[in-house]
């Protein structure tokens, strides 16, 4: 998910051409790349933190482990620097071949307009989700209580079946 939310915000990133602002700015190039990576990892701060914190501590508390904690840790870790990187390199590609791409071929356009059409397409599922989330919770919800129901019954039935 993160990939899929990623690169609309790193394409937007990417092709809001930062770095060729602070370049000509009397700041050293140390300094820029600080700042463009302050600005990166400020985009992804909240669903970062959010992971980085609320899954090991889930575990931690499901599990009562905190040797297990701590290697979840480290694979949200991993996962959220291979997400950010899949999502940089694809924003990247994505801007640089399908975006920018010039003219050309009848294939090259319907091409560009088959990858613009990708690249939307997370954008309305997450709207999607976010408008029925309350008709998901209660789909959710009546579906918990009609499998409760069906496995008191079954229960129910063998139990009965076993007296008899």
């Amino acid at each position: 998910m993160m990939v899929f939310m990623g690169l609309q915000v790193a394409t937007s990133f990417v092709s809001s051409r930062v770095a060729e602002f602070l370049t000509p700015l009397p700041v050293s190039s140390r300094d820029v790349s600080k700042i463009l990576l302050a600005c990166f990892v400020r985009i992804f701060d909240i669903p970062l933190i959010a992971a980085l914190l609320i899954v090991p501590l889930a575990y931690g508390v499901s599990y009562c482990s905190i040797p297990g904690s701590l290697t979840v840790l480290l694979g949200v870790v991993i996962t959220e620097v291979f997400a950010l990187t899949i999502a940089v390199f694809l924003a990247l590609s994505f801007y640089s071949k399908v975006v920018r791409g010039g003219g050309g071929s009848a294939w090259r356009m319907l091409m560009r307009l088959f990858y613009m059409l990708i690249w939307v397409i997370p954008m309305f599922l997450m709207y999607m989700v976010t408008s029925f989330a309350i008709q998901m919770v209660s789909l959710m919800k009546a579906l918990t209580q009609a499998s409760h129901t069906c496995l008191y019954c079954c229960i129910r039935f063998r139990s009965d079946s076993l007296l008899h």
